[in-house]
């Protein structure tokens, strides 16, 4: 970890090579190894999530930058993986690189105030850290610290960007409003690839959306009974599996869920506290 940090003050391209290489072997590591503090599901979520932000990065061309609500659906009927960049500045953060890249954006003027995440990120441009990616897309939600950063970017790193302006209704005049940006967001991407937009696809990704949010709110009912062991940092995975790639939503669920039930089935109620012998069984079945 601090091996990639001080190798960002010397040499930007290697860190950025090495943070790759430490990507891939984070993934190996939750793939092959226990993990006794988190149920089964959130291990397998962990190596799935670490798996798609390594295999994007790993592919300079195939990806986009966005934020928490950018569509990414409508990027996946093109073949482009999203990549978030709050999910990329808490990465690094895991690297002890955080601080390094927050200490060059101020010094390049960014203000003190803005959102750590995107400050982080500004420090990886100013450092040369940061590689470019075919498209930014972002939106006015929920944060103005954002919209700014996604401008920056852009324009010191000549990528175009696409700001959805959302509007706080949701009547049918905000609704046609956001409707015509993303019918634009479609061209602008038929005309970055060459690749006509597939309505069908499209179709097929909400369609997985949907039955994934209904398994969801099981999800979160049976986690009111029963006991689910996992680290602070496995809900995050669940966040950026169903942010980063919408077919990964179904198979977020999936662990999630099929670990939850089948717990339930052998009875590990939340009757005492997270030490009682339950939870500890939980978490080492």
């Amino acid at each position: 970890m601090d091996h990639v940090r001080r190798t960002c003050e010397t040499d930007p391209e290697r860190a950025w090579r090495d943070a790759l290489i430490g990507f891939r072997g984070n993934t190996w590591g939750s793939r092959h190894l226990p993990n006794f503090h988190a149920a089964r599901g959130y291990h397998k979520l962990e190596a799935y999530t670490l798996g798609l932000v390594s295999d994007q990065l790993g592919h300079e061309n195939s990806y986009v930058w966005g934020n928490v609500f950018a569509p990414v659906e409508i990027m996946e009927c093109f073949g482009l993986r999203t990549v978030s960049v709050e999910c990329l500045a808490s990465f690094f953060s895991g690297y002890h690189a955080a601080p390094f890249f927050i200490d060059r954006a101020q010094e390049a003027g960014i203000a003190p105030t803005l959102c750590t995440y995107h400050k982080t990120v500004m420090g990886m441009m100013e450092t040369g850290v940061l590689h470019a990616p075919r498209l930014a897309v972002t939106t006015s939600c929920a944060c103005d610290g954002n919209l700014s950063t996604f401008r920056q970017l852009g324009q010191r790193m000549d990528v175009p960007m696409v700001l959805l302006d959302v509007p706080y209704d949701s009547d049918d005049a905000s609704v046609d409003y956001l409707a015509d940006q993303l019918h634009e967001l479609t061209r602008t991407l038929e005309e970055l690839t060459g690749v006509p937009f597939d309505e069908s696809r499209l179709s097929h990704l909400l369609e997985v959306e949907r039955e994934t949010n209904a398994l969801a709110w099981e999800f979160m009912r049976l986690q009111a009974e029963h006991f689910y062991p996992a680290e602070f940092i496995h809900h995050l995975f669940f966040v950026l599996a169903m942010q980063l790639r919408r077919e990964a939503r179904s198979y977020a669920i999936f662990c999630a869920s099929w670990w939850t039930t089948s717990s339930a089935h052998r009875g590990f109620r939340v009757t005492k506290s997270f030490g009682c012998t339950s939870c500890r069984t939980t978490s080492k079945a």
